[in-house]
């Protein structure tokens, strides 16, 4: 079992360590402590449920595994779409972004593959695209 401290456990989840605090403060989602020093530690097992409460996708064939997810600004490089096409495209549906707790951004690794195979992008070797195309999506 790995155990990560706050700070890295907030890096992980990409949540403040102030937030933290107060969730583990206000019971919402409560640390472990060390028995010797009484720091709060948080475990792979915490972060799985962490990613189910938050409807962070987890692998089916293996429920211990989380899948990949992407921040905006790293999917918008891998299709080579500006973070601002992206945002547009979540208003109208045509590629919705799924959402954290406070409410962040994130893309999945199956919307990746959805999305090459649907524009004829082989994954992992994208074509270039011409910006033009930005501006009409």
């Amino acid at each position: 079992m790995t155990k990560y401290t706050l700070d890295e456990f907030s890096r992980k989840i990409d949540i403040s360590a102030r937030t933290l605090r107060r969730w583990d403060k206000t019971g919402k989602f409560v640390a472990h402590r060390s028995e010797d020093t009484n720091e709060p530690y948080y475990t792979d097992t915490q972060y799985i449920t962490y990613c189910k409460q938050c409807g962070i996708p987890v692998d089916k064939d293996n429920a211990d595994a989380v899948l990949v997810t992407y921040k905006v600004k790293e999917f918008s490089q891998m299709i080579d779409k500006s973070p601002q096409t992206l945002s547009r495209w979540d208003k109208i549906g045509k590629l919705v972004a799924h959402r954290s707790p406070l409410n962040n951004k994130f893309y999945t690794y199956d919307q990746y593959v959805d999305y090459c195979m649907e524009n004829g992008i082989t994954i992992g070797k994208q074509e270039p695209v011409d910006k033009t195309d930005d501006v009409s999506d």
